[in-house]
């Protein structure tokens, strides 16, 4: 006799096995689907920024961002310099509760924490300070990717460069 997942294979009709491997297999595919699904969880309050960063990827870029993450709110500490971070296991993103209850109604402030803490967490990116000079009638300067470190700055540069930024930051997708 022999048996595979607590089901008997041998010793039976054909018909029977065929069946039961039927059953298998398809115990195999919900447990997998489920266990996918799990790896993903988003705090509520985060759902639509979040929907919208991974619409937002396939517009641009084509790619469909495998967010096997936890993005939360946390409280962070009242002397804090972060607004984000990515844990140290690199699955879970938390946000400032306070910096987002004070800027939820800037979407792309938001949105450029979130994706610039992807980048840690997903790509395992660093911080980028690098710059660039653009001409807006005024002699300024930008940061080249949303791994700059103050999010602030990334989210007024990334209104009307989303593609670009996008891109910058799923180019790491396929390495």
């Amino acid at each position: 006799m022999v048996v595979f997942g607590g089901i008997v294979i041998a010793n039976q009709p054909y018909s029977e096995r065929l069946d039961n491997m039927k059953y298998l297999i398809y115990a195999l595919f919900l447990i997998t689907v489920s266990c996918g699904e799990q790896n993903k969880e988003v705090d509520p309050e985060l759902q639509i920024y979040v929907q919208n960063i991974e619409e937002k990827a396939i517009r641009y870029t084509g790619v469909h961002l495998d967010l096997k993450l936890r993005i939360q709110l946390s409280e962070f500490p009242e002397d804090a310099a972060e607004v984000g971070i990515c844990s140290g296991d690199k699955k879970t993103i938390s946000i400032s509760r306070k910096y987002f209850e004070q800027f939820s109604h800037l979407e792309e402030l938001i949105e450029a924490v979130i994706l610039h803490e992807i980048g840690h967490c997903l790509y395992g990116l660093e911080h980028s300070i690098e710059t660039e000079k653009y001409i807006d009638g005024f002699d300024n300067t930008r940061p080249v990717s949303v791994m700059y470190p103050n999010a602030n700055i990334v989210a007024m540069h990334l209104f009307g460069n989303e593609e670009y930024y996008y891109n910058d930051l799923i180019k790491f997708y396929y390495f």
